[in-house]
């Protein structure tokens, strides 16, 4: 239990490094919404955009996360 712990929290770490690295703002994005919980109107303002605009980069972000992690991360979740 333990050790997948530590694969989780690995897998989780280089994830957010690539999402950085793809795109700095999907990961500001979901920093925001996910890890410090900021409502998504506060999101809007201090990253300059709409409401809409926060909806679209978090689904983007989400979306390509899925996509390019989401068989490695579901696989260790049921492991």
């Amino acid at each position: 239990e333990e050790m997948r712990d530590c694969e989780i929290k690995d897998l989780s770490k280089d994830i957010l490094n690539a999402l950085y690295l793809k795109n700095p703002r999907w990961f500001e994005a979901i920093m925001d919404a996910y890890v410090l919980e900021k409502p998504q109107k506060e999101m809007a303002e201090s990253m300059g955009v709409s409401l809409e605009g926060v909806h679209s980069l978090l689904y983007r972000a989400k979306r390509w996360l899925k996509e390019n992690y989401g068989r490695q991360y579901d696989h260790l979740r049921k492991s």
